[in-house]
């Protein structure tokens, strides 16, 4: 709900910032992500694991979903897209959580 308060904010030009789109997509991914995790959850009483396995799958889905929309909405406050390294700070630090972790593991 808050995003998407702030993304009419930036859109409708109340809040000024580099990329204003960037709201918009900070709010669709926080409601993709909700309906992931919910149809996950939809699907725990079809599986047979117990209660630690049940935890560990909504720790492992959970954890992506909300980190995937924290750094969206970041971007968003920043103005920067992250999809490549540029020298600007910003973008830069957008940019090194955007990449797979397996890239920093080599």
């Amino acid at each position: 709900m808050l995003t998407g308060l702030w993304a009419a904010a930036t859109l409708t030009g109340t809040v000024v910032v580099g990329i204003p789109r960037l709201a918009l997509v900070a709010h669709l991914d926080a409601l993709l992500g909700g309906l992931w995790l919910l149809a996950v959850a939809w699907s725990f009483e079809f599986l047979h694991y117990g209660d630690r396995g049940l935890r560990r799958l909504a720790i492992g889905v959970g954890i992506p979903a909300w980190s995937n929309w924290l750094v969206t909405l970041f971007a968003s406050f920043l103005g920067v897209t992250g999809l490549t390294y540029t020298g600007n700070r910003a973008n830069d630090v957008i940019a090194f959580y955007c990449k797979p972790w397996s890239l920093y593991l080599r």
